[in-house]
C-alpha cells in the first residue's frame, strides 16, 4: 500500500533523467583476450609455509607472485626447445581458459 500513496497526484510520465557516470561493457568484463581468475593450486603444507615465508621475507603480495618469479626462473635455464615447447602448451591452457570463460 505504501507504494500506491503519492503526495504528488500528477502522473506525469514527462520526467527527465539525468545519467552521472556512464559505464561500458568492457569495463565490467574486461578485455576478452585477457582472462585472468584465480584458481587453487594444491600443495602439501610444507611447500605452503615455504611460500608463504618467502613471500613475507621479499615483501612481495601473494604466493602468486612467488610462483610467477620461481617459473621465470625456471624458463631462463630451458633451452630453445623446451622454450617452444612451453610455449605451446602454455598458449593451449590459455586458449582454454578463454573458452572456458566466455561460456560463463
Amino acid at each position: 500500500m505504501g507504494l500506491l500513496k503519492h503526495e504528488n497526484k500528477s502522473l506525469n510520465k514527462d520526467v527527465e533523467i539525468e545519467v552521472k557516470n556512464k559505464i561500458s561493457r568492457k569495463d565490467i568484463v574486461g578485455d576478452p583476450s585477457e582472462v585472468t581468475f584465480f584458481v587453487t593450486v594444491r600443495v602439501d603444507n610444507h611447500t605452503r609455509n615455504k611460500l608463504n615465508s618467502l613471500k613475507e621475507c621479499l615483501g612481495l603480495q601473494s604466493a602468486s607472485d612467488i610462483v610467477s618469479n620461481l617459473v621465470d626462473q625456471q624458463l631462463g635455464h630451458m633451452d630453445n626447445a623446451e622454450r617452444v615447447r612451453y610455449e605451446r602448451i602454455l598458449n593451449s591452457y590459455e586458449q582454454r581458459d578463454m573458452i572456458t570463460r566466455s561460456i560463463k
